[in-house]
């Protein structure tokens, strides 16, 4: 599953540089493993718990990527998602890629 999580990363742009690049992968397998939602609260504690950093870093490591990612857009769209909602589409995508590789 993590390699399908860094080839979905890499294919919508999301350079391998940024320091919460490992954060959001963690992050997105949690949410593609978990048999229930999980809060992005918690998800933000077991990335932090897992890396040996606060929550905040993680937090605000993945906002820079978010944030960064809207920006390059070529048609961004009018708002930029929240990192929970980023996290959630990305999860969605992810889920109905694996799911028709399968």
């Amino acid at each position: 599953m993590k390699n399908a999580i860094v080839a979905y990363l890499l294919d919508i742009g999301i350079k391998p540089h940024y320091k919460g690049f490992d954060y959001l992968i963690y992050a997105l397998l949690l949410t593609t493993t978990s048999a229930s939602r999980i809060s992005v609260g918690e998800v933000y504690n077991r990335v932090a718990e897992e890396f040996g950093v606060t929550k905040d870093r993680v937090e605000r490591c993945i906002r820079t990527i978010v944030t960064t990612y809207f920006d390059n857009m070529e048609n961004p769209p009018k708002f930029k998602y929240t990192n929970a909602e980023f996290i959630f589409l990305c999860t969605e995508q992810i889920k109905l890629i694996n799911n028709n590789e399968n």
